[in-house]
């Protein structure tokens, strides 16, 4: 009986649409829609509404924040103080992010705070997006990525902000030419990296690792 929906992650598919027969509006909160049933929504002249860029900066830090977290080791060395291994500080496994390579896959509103972010420690940064107006690039000095193969060769970080793809932007013919020492970082959607080629490349540490916040 209820007239409105606020939606998060949840998926809202058809069956349960078509069960609702006093719903008048659905909100979602966030960018994306593909957890939504729009076709079903459609037939039956339900709006559906999304809050645009109002959480972009936030995911932006977030994105940043799991980045750091990969450059720096931070995990492996907080659990080797916890565990009084001292000696892990003598491996230098950790890297500086000035100076290094970032690609920018998605330069949405999220991808161009992000890379603000990126700015202020110094990085180079390039973007991928097929989309977006070179206007967009020159305005907010991003260099323009033209050949994402040839964008991946060179980057030290990859960070993905990007829509739910139909297939995976980062498969097994992009692992194969990533740097050993490169970082992915994913916070747009699961599927936009191939997981089975993720976890051969992080078990032959092919790649030095992986912050993923979507798994679907």
């Amino acid at each position: 009986e209820i007239d409105a929906i606020l939606l998060r992650t949840n998926r809202l598919g058809s069956e349960l649409i078509l069960k609702m027969k006093n719903l008048k509006v659905v909100s979602r909160h966030g960018v994306g829609y593909d957890n939504v049933d729009l076709q079903t929504l459609s037939s039956m002249n339900i709006p559906l509404t999304i809050v645009g860029d109002e959480i972009s900066q936030t995911v932006a830090e977030h994105a940043f924040m799991l980045t750091i977290v990969m450059a720096k080791n931070l995990l492996q060395y907080d659990q080797s103080v916890r565990k009084g291994s001292w000696h892990y500080r003598n491996s230098q496994e950790s890297m500086d992010l000035f100076g290094k390579n970032l690609l920018i896959i998605g330069l949405g509103k999220i991808g161009i705070k992000y890379a603000s972010l990126a700015k202020a420690f110094g990085m180079k940064i390039s973007a991928f997006d097929p989309f977006v107006s070179m206007g967009i690039f020159k305005n907010n000095n991003i260099k323009f990525c033209d050949d994402l193969h040839e964008g991946l060769k060179e980057a030290d970080i990859i960070s993905l902000h990007t829509p739910k793809p139909k297939k995976p932007i980062i498969g097994e013919n992009e692992f194969k030419i990533l740097k050993k020492n490169s970082i992915l970082v994913n916070t747009s959607r699961g599927n936009a990296i191939d997981e089975k080629y993720l976890i051969h490349a992080l078990n032959d540490c092919r790649i030095k690792g992986a912050a993923l916040d979507v798994f679907m």
